[in-house]
């Protein structure tokens, strides 16, 4: 069918659409996967592959990933647990708690999305574990260059 995109990680995409919404396994999860291509038809098969790619190396991404949340947010983390604690029992000696750990923070940490632009930026959208009290953690980076580059709690 010369209507399909037939991609063997990504399923059948509809050919000629310039934003695709399907749903991935990612580490053993489902999650959303939002991408956008370029009109052009040689940059759209391009920038599927990228994304296929990325779906494949799966294992490489998500620890990236991880690493850039726990690198920007572990330790506004760690302040959020303290003051949690300070508000529950305020004689409470924080010296005497131990700290949240990356790996900690990684095993409560759930993606949930990721949303690529034309341009190969992208955002990863993450539910927080409760370390922010119900937040939303956003990682962003570039497809384009494959790196990750900032986070934030939102």
């Amino acid at each position: 069918m010369a209507n399909v995109i037939h991609d063997p990680v990504l399923g059948e995409l509809k050919a000629g659409e310039t934003t695709y919404v399907i749903e991935v396994q990612w580490m053993g999860e489902p999650i959303e996967l939002r991408f956008e291509v370029p009109n052009d038809p040689a940059k759209r098969e391009e920038r599927i592959k990228k994304v296929s790619r990325m779906v494949q190396e799966q294992e490489k991404w998500n620890a990236m990933l991880e690493e850039e949340a726990v690198h920007g947010l572990l330790d506004q983390a760690n302040d959020w647990y303290a003051d949690q604690l300070e508000d529950e029992d305020p004689d409470v000696d924080l010296d005497e708690v131990p700290d949240i750990t990356e790996e900690e923070f990684c095993q409560r940490i759930e993606l949930e999305s990721i949303n690529i632009d034309e341009e190969g930026e992208f955002e990863a959208w993450y539910s927080d574990g409760d370390l922010f009290l119900g937040h939303s953690i956003r990682v962003e980076g570039s497809l384009v260059d494959e790196e990750t580059y900032v986070a934030y709690m939102n």
